[in-house]
């Protein structure tokens, strides 16, 4: 028996590429273990191709023969071999039976032709089209002599063919089935995935012969595409060439005869078939898994990171039988190359090995084992590196040294040509010194004279422009003379090597000063017994040890007219998350499905900006999260059949969600998304945006602050998270388009408005929570229920709501209001019960006495900061310290208590805290802190862990005896020698630090980093401290909001170093 050649289709020549590309050296396109490229390519049958022939099967007398002779294509053949010869021939051979078999005819001429005209050479592929590419096409036809080895046929049995192997007798009745010999071939070795088979080597598998056609494929352990006899893909590799069941004559492996039906031909359709019954016309089949292909994916969403290093995909899994989902890419609109395979059910994929300045577009295609899907192409995706000017020097230094003034700064940023000096004695006119290259640090000033003070700033410049001006610095030649002076006159004589003062110029001693500013060292100044000092003096002495001893840069702080807050972004919180979802598309988020904050226990608070980072778990939080809205939401999902309709859904969506308007290439991108995916996909993109997921606070270069000012849409943002926890509203919206923000004052007259609105105390409330320490979940333990939890939680609400909108709105009332809120249940395990005879299931404002009311005596705080069955002073003693005093504690020693041996005779909590960490246990190195710790927190021991009064309490070591509470004592400074104050109570505690400077201040310092997520450093810290100066004197809570969303340190930002 002889076998046609079976014609190569275009599915095989694309599936082929892998192994062309591999060969030549290029990149391995074939995705994961070498799986075939995927097409949507399909015979007119729209059936998934497999490489046969569309015609009938090959038979006894389809022979060579009776092949139509192929026809002559057009193109030169001589020409197109010399082609081939120059530049194919190196990855083909130049007979083209190379690394890339070229099984051709010239039916697939068109194909070759576009292959090569697209494709090649690889690398280069516009190096043959046109002309070149039919010339090459014409030469590979006219290799059609190239044919498969022929196999031995089987010999049939008698009275048989090879595509009849049973005919009705005579007599009508069917014919006994015949059982021969298995072929020799039978003996051949099983195939074993992944070994690596020579081109004609034979296997066996799944009862049949097969011959290896191309070993590439025959080696892969890609069993579901390759697998002979039963992967997607097997033809393509191998060739059947003989059976091995135990009834081969005529394709019936049952063992049964098989009927004849009425038109005399056999019932059996195939080797794998069951027989029928005698009543049946056609063969049952076993059923497959999967019956048809798999549907085709939608909503394909192609998203570059903040980074631009990586490229995220999602869409829509519309399958329920897939085996798997291929992902191709098409490079700066280059051909389609397949990339990975991703498992079934996936809805997400990351591709990393992405390159800047290039374009990128993805199609996704669902298959199984039946066939695949329809490609759904993403949209398109640059990832381009911007040309900008340099970044601005940092960290310019001027020192007086020998007569000539020496800068040193920090190295320009690496896209940097060359740094230009600017000069100037007056701070208004700026002259050029001179440049110097890019890659210098220090510059000597030589030109200068006596009694004369020079201001220096440094540009970086590149071709695209210049960088904004470095940090300003003034040297003033007299005043480190005199300066000099001053110190000799005054300082030495404590302040030398051997003096009683130290050394103030030793390594050490600057040390020791690193984190400070220069207004903390003209304080100590201050208090030096210097006589004949006065104010000018000092002020001279600190710039004399600042700037030319210690070579400290004066804080810009100290040169600007603001000081300024940092300049960056930050993440939003859940809780600012949910609220934005809320505002915006109508829709709640459970707290559940939120990532939860990144914030440092010292920070206190989950605006933390500098923990602000979206990793794995979080983005795709993040994008379950955004699918799910994007599906719920209530908003009016417009239909558009017009470009400007879809630009104006996205400009007004764009608006509310990134809080500011689209740039012209944002709308053109989302208004593309709009038409090709619809309303919900544009919901969904822009919900994984960094401008929706962050609040950007960059702001503008202001010359006359030497600082950024926020946008007014900047400001817009900052008004509403700051005051209101959540996206600014339409109103907002309109007054930051029309420059309404652009006074420092029409900025603080709409904070005035916005603290009088609900939503402000609402905002205090969440505030308060993390104050407290009372933002975490709290679980039943003894003595206390979900109930009464619930209600406790609730009394500190609702006393925030009134004190904001209804109350003073002051520190002291927040402390000692001399009012709570309860309902039945919570005045019930108060014992209350007298007080509040009219509860009921409700919260009501009740006037108490000292023993409730105010934060320290609301049960939330005392069960939020006890122990499971105990309370823990030194809990609630370290949260007085820290949030209420900003005294941040040291770390544990790791002492265990319980192998602190107590006392025999009864002893209370608060005595048997004293002896695990008092002066005279492990060697004192607990006392140091405990001692500041241990006495504030005894204060509240007549609230024991479940939040209830009393005024006794089981011995600790001795549950069998009763001993009194001894809540007395008191409250030191932050060096633990002074006293701040004695009490007798909690209440006695609380009226202290409710007007206490120390707790004011700390207060400010504490809503300043809730706000903003920053802390004070050198260059906010002016306005901060006059923030906290004026706090003091009115400790008006509304009164300090405004003054923080309107403070300098809000509205004007900077770089640091």
């Amino acid at each position: 028996m002889t076998h046609a050649i079976r014609p190569i289709s275009l599915l095989s020549i694309l599936l082929c590429l892998p192994l062309w590309l591999t060969a030549c050296g290029g990149e391995p396109v074939g995705g994961v273990d070498n799986a075939p490229l995927v097409t949507t390519e399909t015979p007119e049958n729209n059936q998934p191709s497999t490489g046969e022939s569309t015609g009938e099967p090959a038979t006894e007398t389809d022979t060579q023969e009776d092949v139509d002779p192929p026809q002559q294509p057009l193109g030169d053949i001589a020409l197109g071999k010399t082609t081939y010869t120059g530049q194919c021939a190196m990855c083909h051979g130049e007979a083209g039976n190379g690394a890339f078999p070229l099984f051709v005819n010239a039916v697939e001429f068109e194909a070759i032709e576009d292959v090569t005209h697209r494709t090649m050479p690889f690398g280069d592929a516009s190096a043959c089209e046109g002309e070149c590419a039919t010339n090459v096409a014409a030469y590979l036809v006219s290799l059609i002599s190239i044919s498969l080895p022929e196999t031995p046929a089987v010999e049939p049995p008698d009275n048989s063919t090879e595509t009849e192997t049973e005919t009705e007798n005579n007599s009508g009745e069917p014919s006994q089935p015949v059982t021969p010999a298995l072929p020799a071939q039978c003996a051949n070795p099983q195939w074993v995935s992944g070994t690596e088979y020579a081109v004609n080597t034979l296997v066996v598998n799944r009862e049949a012969v097969f011959r290896c056609v191309i070993a590439g494929w025959c080696a892969s352990t890609a069993n579901w595409a390759y697998e002979p006899n039963s992967g997607l893909y097997w033809e393509e590799a191998w060739e059947k060439v003989a059976l091995c069941s135990e009834s081969t004559s005529n394709g019936n492996t049952s063992g049964e005869p098989t009927t004849p039906n009425t038109d005399g031909e056999e019932q059996t359709e195939n080797n794998d078939a069951e027989t029928g019954t005698e009543n049946e016309t056609e063969t049952e089949t076993e059923p497959n898994e999967n019956t048809s292909a798999p549907k085709a994916v939608s909503t394909v969403i192609a998203v570059a990171s903040a980074n631009q290093d990586r490229i995220g995909l999602s869409w829509t899994d519309n399958a329920n039988n897939e085996t798997g989902f291929a992902i191709r890419r098409r490079t700066n609109n280059g051909a389609v190359v397949q990339i990975h395979n991703a498992p079934a059910n996936s809805t997400s994929y990351t591709d990393a090995n992405v390159k800047l300045d290039n374009q990128y577009q993805y199609d996704i295609i669902a298959f199984n084992a039946v066939g695949s899907s329809a490609a759904v192409e993403s949209n398109q995706v640059s990832l381009v590196t911007p040309v900008t000017a340099p970044n601005a020097i940092t960290n310019l230094n001027a020192t007086l040294n020998n007569n000539q003034i020496l800068l040193s700064w920090s190295q320009a940023d690496a896209t940097a040509d060359t740094i230009a000096i600017y000069r100037t004695l007056d701070d208004i006119q700026w002259q050029q010194l001179t440049t110097v290259a890019a890659n210098t640090t220090q510059y000597n000033d030589t030109n200068i004279t006596t009694n004369t003070t020079y201001g220096y700033r440094l540009v970086a410049i590149n071709t695209a422009g210049e960088s904004q001006a470095s940090n300003t610095v003034h040297v003033s030649v007299t005043r480190i003379a005199a300066g000099q002076t001053l110190f000799n006159q005054h300082c030495t004589a404590c302040h030398r090597a051997s003096g009683i003062g130290g050394d103030l110029f030793s390594s050490q001693t600057q040390t020791a000063w690193l984190n400070k500013t220069l207004s903390q060292l003209e304080t100590k100044i201050s208090t030096m017994p210097a006589q004949q000092c006065d104010a000018d003096c000092q002020k001279v002495i600190a710039d004399f040890i600042w700037q030319d001893k210690w070579n400290r840069v004066v804080d810009i702080i100290e040169e600007k007219i603001t000081s300024s807050g940092l300049r960056g972004v930050r993440l939003l919180t859940p809780y600012e998350y949910a609220n934005t979802i809320k505002a915006t598309l109508n829709v709640t988020v459970n707290s559940e499905d939120l990532p939860s904050a990144r914030f440092d226990s010292h920070f206190k608070y989950p605006s933390q900006s500098s923990q602000g980072l979206v990793l794995t778990d979080e983005a795709a939080a993040y994008q379950q999260l955004a699918q799910d809205i994007a599906s719920k939401t209530t908003i009016t999902k417009p239909t558009c059949s017009t470009a400007s309709c879809r630009q104006n859904a996205v400009n007004n969506l764009g608006l509310t969600l990134f809080r500011k308007p689209l740039t012209a290439a944002q709308t053109a991108s989302y208004s593309t998304l709009f038409e090709t995916n619809g309303f919900e996909s544009v919901i969904t993109s822009m919900l994984m945006s960094p401008y929706f997921l962050y609040l950007t606070e960059l702001g503008k270069w202001d010359a006359q602050t030497e600082s950024y000012r926020l946008s007014n849409y900047e400001i817009a943002t900052h008004l509403s998270f700051s005051l209101w926890g959540m996206p600014p509203n339409s109103t907002l919206l309109s007054l930051a388009a029309t420059d309404a923000f652009n006074s420092d004052e029409g900025v603080k007259n709409q904070a005035q408005t916005m603290v009088n609105d609900a939503k402000f105390a609402t905002h205090v409330s969440e505030f308060i929570r993390y104050y407290a320490n009372t933002y975490s979940v709290v679980d039943e333990k003894p003595g206390l229920s979900t109930d009464v939890i619930a209600a406790m939680q609730q009394e500190q609400t609702e006393a925030i709501h009134y004190l904001i909108n209804a109350g003073s709105a002051s520190f002291y009332e927040l402390l000692n209001p001399s009012y709570t809120y309860l309902n039945s249940t919570l005045a019930n395990h108060y014992g209350l019960t007298s007080t509040t005879s009219n509860a009921g299931s409700s919260m009501q404002k009740y006037n108490v006495n000292s023993l409730r009311g105010g934060l320290l005596h609301q049960g939330i705080f005392q069960v939020s900061n006890s122990d499971f069955s105990a309370t823990s002073l030194v809990k609630r003693g370290k949260f007085i310290r820290e949030n209420m005093l900003c005294h941040m504690m040291g770390t544990p020693s790791g002492v265990d208590p319980d192998t602190i041996t107590l006392p025999e005779h009864p002893i209370t909590t608060r005595e048997r805290w004293d002896v695990i960490t008092g002066p005279n246990a492990s060697n004192g190195q607990c006392w140091q802190c405990h001692q500041l710790m241990n006495e504030p927190g005894s204060a509240l021991e007549n609230y024991d862990h479940a939040g209830r009064y009393r005024t006794e309490e089981s011995s600790a070591n001795d549950s069998s005896v009763a001993l009194n509470i001894d809540a007395s004592g008191i409250l030191r400074d932050n060096s633990g020698f002074n006293t701040l104050t004695q009490y007798a109570d909690a209440r006695a505690l609380s009226e202290y630090l409710a007007v206490s400077e120390q707790a004011l201040s700390c207060f400010v310092d504490n809503a300043y980093r809730f706000t903003t997520g920053q802390q004070t450093d050198a260059q906010s810290e002016a306005a901060i401290n006059a923030l906290q100066q004026d706090f003091i004197v009115d400790g008006d809570i509304k009164t300090l909001f405004i003054a923080l969303a309107s403070s300098p340190a809000a509205l004007y930002r900077s770089d640091r170093e």
